[in-house]
């Protein structure tokens, strides 16, 4: 078998790979927004492909999945670049009434796993973060 197809295959694996990604919210669905930026790489892979078909360099048609292969990978690092601005709806409000003594307050928040954006105001008797 040539090493085209097996790239071929590759490439059709990580797709799958992606949906599958997907499915499980391991990747956004915007990664294949990214991906979509990248349709001029199809036509060079084309091109490569095209070019070297029948020349005594056919062994750089490797370049043409190769390209593909990169460009999906390029899409995946874009689309989780920005995931720290991934808006989830989920919202916890907390609020303490505090003493008027009170000037200086810490606050210890534990959580696994996750995106934490602490925001408040502060009015005379209570802190709300």
């Amino acid at each position: 078998m040539k090493i085209r197809t097996y790239l071929r295959g590759i490439i059709i694996i990580l797709l799958g790979v992606i949906l599958l990604a997907n499915n499980f919210q391991i990747l956004s669905w915007g990664v294949w927004y990214e991906l979509l930026k990248f349709w001029p790489v199809i036509l060079i892979a084309v091109g490569i492909d095209l070019i070297f078909r029948k020349s005594s360099l056919s062994f750089l048609q490797i370049l043409s999945p190769l390209v593909i292969i990169a460009a999906i990978g390029g899409a995946i690092y874009l689309s989780q670049a920005d995931r720290a601005y991934e808006i989830t709806g989920q919202a916890l409000r907390f609020e303490q009434p505090l003493s008027p003594e009170l000037k200086q307050a810490d606050i210890e928040i534990s959580f696994g796993a996750g995106i934490l954006r602490l925001g408040g105001t502060s009015t005379k008797g209570e802190f709300r973060p």
